[in-house]
């Protein structure tokens, strides 16, 4: 139940939200089934999540929304941080890598979005990310949805 999975996520990680007087909502209409392993599902979201928390400036807003669209179940985690440099955009899902901006910001291995990257392509999903203008940043997991 991917919704499930979604709420465990965005309940463990709202003390950091908290933390910085941030925003973090789920919106998700119904419950959504998808063929996956619940832990590495979970790894995949509680990194992008973290990663919304890290890089949104205090005060700032997370929204984690599920959609159906089709046969496909679509998850999107969308801040209004300051987004990724378009320079940097390419590099964000190999290993290690910290563009400066991130460097900016405490802790942070460079691996979030690497272990996001390997998550979604054992799940069989597609990633896509892209800034939002004027500020913010869009992370969009498609996955193949089970039928109602």
């Amino acid at each position: 139940d991917l919704t499930s999975l979604l709420r465990e996520s965005v309940a463990t990680l709202a003390p950091l939200a908290l933390q910085k007087h941030q925003e973090l909502a789920l919106e998700a209409d119904e419950s959504l089934q998808i063929q996956g392993q619940p832990t590495l599902l979970g790894l995949l979201f509680n990194n992008l999540i973290d990663n919304a928390i890290r890089y949104t400036p205090e005060g700032g807003k997370i929204l984690v929304s599920l959609a159906r669209e089709g046969s496909q179940a679509v998850v999107y985690v969308r801040d209004s941080g300051p987004g990724v440099p378009a320079e940097e955009m390419e590099h964000i899902t190999e290993p290690f890598f910290r563009g400066e901006q991130a460097k900016k910001y405490p802790g942070g291995s460079g691996l979030g979005m690497s272990i996001v990257k390997h998550c979604v392509e054992a799940c069989g999903g597609e990633l896509h990310y892209y800034n939002q203008y004027p500020k913010g940043f869009t992370v969009s997991i498609t996955l193949k949805a089970c039928d109602k």
